[in-house]
């Protein structure tokens, strides 16, 4: 439905939802194809407007600073490239602009130079778990149903999934550890071999920085 990404039918109002979802392309195409299988399975009656098209980057800019301007949020790439969202990242990238901000007024300082410390400190907290977060998103794209089907299945046997669900370091805003601790489980070994032939490929596959997200409001029962 919505390769490397997914799909969602979210409850809005009594009777009402959003359906939508993520792709690197063909968008518009995968909605479709998504609404009219849960208008087969009684999911949806209708949908009541035309569907609404964005990118999301799924890289940050390589400068998010100018004179008199600093770059916050979606606008600087500042998301997760695992799940595409970027509230948690915009508001710590938006309190380090706003410190760096407070103290460039103070001195009477807005160029791009003095503002320069806000990309120091943005990226201080949060580039290597968008580097680790975006590696990961890369390889799972070019998982096939059986490789994740194979992936899922040893974790399991080996208990790992529990392991991974009561650790400390997997947090609903912080993937990198756990992504860390996914790749590195020797128990997973084996399944992780199913890939390995796709690591060279990924090298030479030309990199999309964005990702398509289309969403629509729609009736349902």
């Amino acid at each position: 439905v919505a390769q490397g990404f997914f799909s969602y039918l979210v409850p809005t109002l009594p009777g009402r939802a959003l359906v939508g979802l993520l792709s690197r392309k063909k968008a518009q195409t995968r909605l479709t194809n998504f609404i009219q299988k849960l208008r087969q399975a009684g999911k949806i009656k209708e949908v009541v407007n035309e569907a609404a098209t964005w990118g999301i980057p799924l890289r940050p800019l390589k400068r998010t600073y100018l004179d008199r301007m600093v770059v916050v949020g979606d606008a600087a790439g500042q998301v997760k490239p695992t799940t595409g969202g970027g509230i948690y990242y915009s508001l710590l990238a938006g309190e380090a602009a706003a410190q760096v901000l407070s103290e460039a007024l103070a001195d009477d300082d807005l160029s791009s130079g003095n503002l320069s410390r806000y990309q120091s400190r943005w990226r201080d907290l949060l580039a290597a778990e968008i580097e680790v977060g975006y590696s990961a998103r890369r390889l799972y794209e070019f998982l096939t149903d059986q490789q994740i089907g194979a992936l899922v299945k040893r974790a399991a046997a080996n208990g790992f999934n529990s392991e991974l669900v009561d650790a400390s370091e997997g947090t609903f805003d912080w993937h990198g550890k756990m992504i860390a601790q996914i790749m590195g489980n020797p128990g997973l070994g084996g399944a992780l071999r199913l890939i390995n032939p796709l690591l060279a490929r990924l090298a030479h596959r030309p990199d999309i920085g964005t990702a398509q997200s289309q969403t629509t409001p729609a009736y349902h029962d």
